[in-house]
């Protein structure tokens, strides 16, 4: 009787065993994911998107560089206007999808507007890009189809392509020889669809699309690109990579976002030949089963198109500022990746500690950056991705290269090296030419650093070292290696509770824990990299 009471008191709810037991395993990964350092927590922004932007908890104003915001259009007055207008004249939201009564004549103008802007026939709007790749690849493509991925496509793209019935076919990052592989396997299949990246978001590197598109041409195949990170800025006129390889027209289709040149809100779209957009509209199931984008997104959406289709002063003020940035970097002994005429350039620190807590010296500095870790990217590839905006001034470049050269003293992280305190007597790899007692050997050649438009090739093979086979239990207690014992706790919590792992042995009976955590991470990687699976 106390206890039906109990139960009826306001507060207190009464967990099943089955709920208990899920809330403690979800708390023990949690705890797993803060103990390997690579727990993300959100910064609060208080106030509109922009250059300068205030954040809970922060007692000054901080300059932004890890936003989308490349056009500096987030928070632009003819932008909003244009949203409060639509919001104004056709409301706050359609309440349907849009097949039912969800489409207004502003959602066909921007269709339009962004087919012209592409050059292609026409557009179909998604809520986000994300369902725009989503929705794409199940409709063309069939169990007598092939789809080709780039393997370090974004999230979005591999979960689109594993919503499609079609063979799936991994190529290694960039490499054409290995596409062409691919293609050659493939011949018998009805139809085939190469999935790219035309930039990719955390390396900032550039497809090669003029050679993708050859070999297209060459097996009789179809290109899609993804050009989030392209659409409004990258190009002479802000086409995207096309235009800047010089291949304009030559992609079969285009996926984008409205969410990050574009004005930075949200919306997705596809565009292509007339036939595959309307066959979208008939079947694409995110189209079909979302809502219609809001009018004040559309209103918005139209302002920042027709500002594209008059002028591309602001595409051409960006690229003076990456290459001030990046050049004040370089000079200063970092080593930052990518193409040296994107705004995406990531500086490379290989220690996911090391980035979060430069991260976070940097607020000290103004400067608001963010680090970037496992599973976001590779372990030991950890990163501050740095972000520039057309709405930077060349004195908040010259502030930010300042900062990082304070911080990156002041923290002994300097020249691409891991060099965490903690660390210090682990991993050493210079991306530049490799580091001592690192087994590199193995690594892909989307591994490798990249040093300006020079790759680095790795060094022989060493000799073989005796390996002991040893459960997951326990072993953290046995190395000293803090990074190792990080991700021994991830895997803890995987599939791999329990497995034998192959930990390298010195002849002296230690633990290597280089080796070892390369060991390890070969292991790891199809269990927890598992968006990069396609």
């Amino acid at each position: 009787m106390l206890t039906r009471r109990l139960h009826r008191l306001p507060g207190l709810v009464r967990f099943s065993s089955a709920q208990a037991a899920f809330r403690e395993g979800i708390s023990k990964e949690l705890k797993d994911i803060e103990a390997a350092g690579t727990f993300k927590r959100e910064r609060v922004i208080v106030g509109r998107q922009g250059i300068n932007i205030k954040v809970e908890n922060q007692p000054k104003t901080l300059l932004n560089f890890c936003a989308n915001n490349y056009l500096g259009l987030s928070s632009n007055s003819e932008v909003i206007a244009g949203g409060k207008a639509a919001l104004d004249s056709h409301g706050a939201g359609l309440s349907s999808v849009r097949f039912i009564c969800g489409t207004q004549d502003i959602h066909r103008q921007l269709e339009k507007k962004i087919a012209k802007f592409h050059g292609r026939d026409d557009a179909i709007l998604y809520a986000a890009c994300f369902d725009a790749n989503a929705g794409i690849f199940e409709v063309l493509l069939s169990p007598d189809d092939a789809v080709i991925s780039d393997e370090l496509n974004h999230a979005s793209i591999i979960d689109g392509v594993r919503l499609c019935k079609a063979q799936r076919h991994r190529f290694k990052h960039m490499d054409m020889n290995d596409l062409e592989a691919k293609l050659k396997e493939t011949q018998k299949c009805r139809r085939r669809l190469i999935a790219t990246d035309g930039v990719f978001s955390m390396d900032g590197d550039v497809a090669p699309l003029k050679e993708i598109c050859d070999l297209a041409d060459k097996y009789n195949a179809l290109v899609f690109i993804d050009e989030c990170h392209s659409t409004g800025f990258f190009g002479k006129t802000g086409r995207g990579t096309e235009e800047y390889l010089g291949i304009s027209g030559r992609v079969d289709l285009i996926n984008s976002t409205l969410g990050k040149a574009l004005g930075g809100s949200m919306g997705g779209y596809t565009t292509g030949p007339q036939q595959v957009i309307d066959l979208l509209r008939q079947k694409s199931r995110p189209y079909l089963f979302s809502n219609a984008l809001a009018p004040a997104v559309v209103g918005s959406s139209l302002a920042v198109m027709d500002m594209l289709l008059k002028s591309s002063e602001r595409a051409e003020s960006l690229l003076a500022k990456v290459k001030r940035f990046r050049t004040g970097m370089n000079k200063n002994g970092f080593n930052v990746v990518g193409s040296s005429e994107h705004p995406i350039c990531p500086v490379m620190l290989g220690d996911a500690r090391l980035a979060s807590k430069f991260a976070d010296e940097m607020l000290s500095e103004g400067i608001y950056v963010i680090g970037f870790s496992y599973p976001v990217v590779p372990v030991g590839k950890a990163r501050i991705r740095v972000q520039i905006s057309a709405a930077h001034s060349n004195e908040d470049i010259d502030r930010a290269i300042h900062a990082f050269e304070k911080i990156g003293k002041k923290l002994k992280a300097r020249v691409g090296y891991w060099l965490c305190t903690a660390e210090r007597d682990r991993a050493r790899w210079a991306f530049g030419g490799g580091g001592a007692d690192t087994d590199s050997t193995k690594r892909s050649a989307a591994d490798e650093a990249v040093v300006g438009d020079a790759r680095w090739a790795p060094p022989p093979p060493p000799p073989p070292t005796p390996r002991m086979p040893i459960g997951l239990p326990g072993i953290r207690r046995r190395c000293r290696s803090l990074f190792l014992r990080g991700l021994i706790a991830v895997m803890g919590g995987t599939a791999a509770a329990g497995a034998t792992v192959g930990l390298v042995v010195r002849p002296n009976g230690h633990l290597d824990d280089d080796r070892s955590t390369l060991s390890l991470q070969r292991i790891a990687d199809p269990l927890l990299l598992g968006r990069r699976r396609v």
